[in-house]
C-alpha cells in the first residue's frame, strides 16, 4: 500500500536530502558569490561545441563554453566542480549542508581549486527563479534535480536548462556527471570521473567480499505512526548505491518497486518479520528513532534488526553522501559509510 499523507510527507523531507528541505532562506545577495564561473586546467575538450543534449523535459544546444553556471539539482555543483568549474551560484544544502549550505568534499575539491563560495539560494519554497535570474547565467544544471516542466520553462527563459533524464530525482549519478560534462565541453573528462568512482567502488567490493555476498534494503520508520514501514524503491539513488557496492535486492524490495513511479512505497507493520533484507540501512532521524524501532513489538521482529545486521545513519553530512553520490562524493561516503555497511554485512552472514 501506499504511505499515508503524513508518513510520505516526512519520508519525502528526509528522502531526497537533494529535493526542497527545510531551512532558511537564500543569502543576501548575489554579489557574494564569484563574478563568473572560475575555471580549472584542463578546460574544454576540442570539438566539444555546439552540443545538443537532451534531457526528459527537453532539447538545448549549447553554443560555446559557458562562462556563468548556476545550478538547480543539489548535486550539480559538485559535479560542475569535479569538472573544474566553479559555479556563479548554486542551491543551499539544508539537509546535512554545513555553515556555508554545502558540503566537507565540496568545500575542500574548492580550496584546493582556489575558488571562491558560489551564491547560495534555499529550495525551502521550490526552484528561487529571482535568485538565479539575478546572477544573470548562460547555463543552469538541474540533471539531480525534480523540476517540473512549469520550473523548466520558467528557467529556460533565464538560460538554457539540462534537466534530468529518465525520472525525477532519479536520474543515476553517472549520468548526471556525464551531462554535466556534455554541457561544460568536457565530455571526456566527465566519463573518466565516473571510470575512477566505479573503481574505487570496485576496490571497496573486492576488498569486502561479504558486501556480495547478501542483500540490503533502505526502510523508513515513522515513530509517529508505527502501523507501517516504508522502503525506498530501486527508482531511488540509495538502493541504487547499495547494488553498485555489491548488494542484492530483497524480494520485499523488488515487489514494492514493481510498478511503482515513487521513490518510495510502504508496508504494513503487521508483515515485519517476513522483510527479507539480510542488512538494513536507514535513518536515526530524528534522535532517537533507533531506540524506537528496537523497542517497538512489530519492527524489532525484522530479522536484519533482530540479527544486529544494521546501519543506523545518525549524521545528516554522512548520510548525504549517499543520498547524493558523485565522483566527489564518493570517497568520503566509503570511508564514513563504507566500512559500517561492510560490517553490517559480516553480521547478515551470522
Amino acid at each position: 500500500m501506499r504511505l499515508r499523507r503524513s508518513s510520505a510527507a516526512v519520508l519525502a523531507a528526509l528522502a531526497l536530502a537533494a529535493t526542497a528541505a527545510c531551512s532558511s532562506g537564500p543569502t543576501d545577495s548575489a554579489a557574494a558569490g564569484p563574478t563568473k564561473s572560475t575555471t580549472a586546467a584542463g578546460g574544454v575538450e576540442k570539438g566539444a561545441f555546439p552540443v545538443t543534449i537532451t534531457d526528459s523535459l527537453g532539447s538545448v544546444t549549447i553554443k560555446s563554453e559557458p562562462q556563468r553556471v548556476a545550478t538547480v539539482g543539489w548535486a550539480d555543483a559538485d559535479n560542475a566542480l569535479a569538472l573544474g568549474v566553479v559555479p556563479v551560484g548554486a542551491t543551499k544544502i539544508t539537509y546535512g549542508g554545513n555553515a556555508n549550505g554545502s558540503t566537507p568534499w565540496f568545500d575542500a575539491a574548492l580550496e584546493k581549486m582556489g575558488g571562491t563560495q558560489p551564491t547560495r539560494y534555499a529550495d525551502t519554497d521550490g526552484v528561487d527563479f529571482d535568485a538565479i535570474a539575478k546572477l544573470s547565467p548562460d547555463l543552469i544544471l538541474a540533471t539531480s534535480s525534480g523540476v517540473s516542466k512549469a520550473d523548466y520553462a520558467k528557467l529556460s527563459k533565464i538560460a538554457p536548462v539540462v534537466a534530468w533524464k529518465g525520472a525525477a530525482f532519479g536520474t543515476p549519478w553517472q549520468t548526471q556527471t556525464e551531462m554535466v560534462g556534455q554541457a561544460l565541453g568536457r565530455p571526456a573528462a566527465a566519463k573518466k570521473l565516473v571510470a575512477t568512482a566505479e573503481a574505487e567502488i570496485d576496490a571497496f567490493k573486492e576488498a569486502n567480499p561479504a558486501l556480495s555476498e547478501t542483500s540490503a534494503a533502505m526502510p523508513y520508520f515513522d515513530v509517529k505512526d508505527t502501523s507501517q514501514i516504508g522502503f525506498y524503491t530501486t527508482r531511488d539513488l540509495r538502493p541504487q548505491m547499495l547494488n553498485q557496492l555489491g548488494f542484492s535486492t530483497p524480494s520485499v524490495v523488488e515487489k514494492l518497486s514493481k510498478g511503482s513511479s515513487s521513490f518510495y512505497e510502504s508496508i504494513s507493520s503487521e508483515r515485519a518479520s517476513s522483510v527479507d533484507a539480510g542488512v538494513l540501512v536507514s535513518y536515526d532521524d530524528p534522535k532517537g528513532t533507533e531506540k524506537k524501532v528496537l523497542a517497538d513489538k512489530l519492527w524489532s521482529q525484522i530479522p536484519a534488526i533482530k540479527s544486529g545486521a544494521t546501519v543506523w545513519l545518525a549524521d545528516r553530512g554522512d548520510s548525504l553522501s549517499m543520498s547524493l553520490p558523485t565522483p566527489l562524493a564518493m570517497p568520503y561516503f566509503l570511508k564514513t559509510i563504507g566500512p559500517d555497511l561492510a560490517a553490517a554485512a559480516k553480521k547478515a552472514q551470522g
